[in-house]
């Protein structure tokens, strides 16, 4: 039986920005040969540090950045090139939910004009289709109708980002850009919010390329998770197997850097932490050693000289040194058909 095709797919996605002025600019990589695959109705989380690259990804996908080289497949179409008019159809299908609710949404629009701006630059929706559409939105993220006519100035941080996964919905998309959408809430609304978009993609059948640097939150609504540093990608598989049982050191380093409520085991925690932080004498070759090899606790002297490809790591893909390099055949695969778990 032919495997169903997937919704994205990276294929050796590279990214580079330039830095500099004149004769010292130079390109500086945000993303080095990354590849990843996110099922229809399923989420994909991106998870690693600030400067990991997880943004620039989902930004690349949008079309916001450049692309340097590899694929962007969206159902089997590469879009990594794609023209402006081309990126407008694609808009359709192709949504986003910014991380900040309060810069996302014009303060000098009703929420009515901002949710019905898409549905009327597309066109072939009446007046009173777009205001249907609308309030039937802002009943799913669950909010009254009648908010349609106020500013976003009147709603709280958490009720913005109802009005923007409403806005990212308009449209009916398949796949849904969530970056960092939780980040700047309340704890009690975060939860609130993850609910909500994991309860809108089991109705909906709405995919996710959600980022985040907490592994917490990305174990709560994803199927498979991507753990990204300085724009390699060094472990991927399904949530579960990835935060159960993390393969590469710098997960574990992620994990270890999580809160939990327990304070002895928030003390385990700690000094697990500072024994994965203490700094080896290995340093690496910025260009062609592993990106975590000065962090390593781990380290060998091939490390800092030879950057490892994934491979088989029990359960999941890590780009590490500590596992032995099988073929593709061996290593496993992310799953595609399983839901979920841990909703919060």
């Amino acid at each position: 039986m032919t495997a169903p095709q997937p919704l994205l797919e990276l294929l050796d996605l590279t990214v580079d920005y330039r830095a500099g002025t004149g004769r010292r600019r130079r390109a500086l990589r945000a993303v080095d040969q990354v590849s990843l695959t996110l099922a229809a109705g399923q989420t994909l989380g991106l998870v690693g540090e600030s400067g990991s690259g997880k943004s620039t990804i989902g930004n690349a996908v949008l079309g916001l950045t450049a692309v340097t080289s590899g694929q962007i497949l969206f159902r089997g179409q590469d879009i990594a090139h794609a023209t402006a008019a081309r990126r407008r159809d694609l808009s359709r299908h192709l949504q986003v939910v910014f991380q900040d609710p309060y810069s996302s949404l014009n303060p000098s629009r009703t929420i009515g004009q901002t949710l019905t701006d898409p549905l009327r630059a597309h066109g072939g929706t009446s007046r009173a289709e777009a205001a249907a559409r609308v309030g039937d939105l802002l009943e799913r993220v669950g909010l009254n109708a009648d908010a349609a006519g106020r500013y976003p100035g009147q709603f709280s941080g958490g009720q913005r980002q109802r009005i923007a996964i409403a806005r990212a919905l308009v449209l009916e998309p398949e796949l849904i850009i969530c970056d960092e959408p939780t980040s700047s809430l309340d704890l009690s609304v975060q939860a609130q919010v993850l609910n909500l978009l994991q309860d809108l993609q089991d109705k909906l059948n709405v995919g996710y390329l959600f980022i985040s640097h907490d592994i917490g939150v990305i174990r709560h609504l994803s199927h498979n998770v991507a753990v990204l540093l300085h724009g390699h990608l060094v472990e991927y598989g399904a949530v579960d197997a990835v935060a159960d049982h993390p393969a590469h050191p710098y997960t574990r380093t992620l994990l270890a850097a999580t809160p939990v409520a327990d304070p002895r085991h928030q003390a385990a925690r700690r000094a697990a932490r500072g024994r994965l932080g203490t700094r080896p004498s290995t340093t690496p070759d910025q260009h062609t050693g592993c990106p975590f090899a000065s962090r390593c606790p781990s380290v060998m002297a091939i490390c800092a000289s030879q950057r490892p490809a994934p491979r088989s790591a029990g359960a999941t893909q890590a780009a590490c040194h500590l596992y032995p390099d099988h073929t593709t055949a061996d290593t496993p695969a992310p799953t595609t058909g399983a839901s979920a778990e841990g909703r919060m």
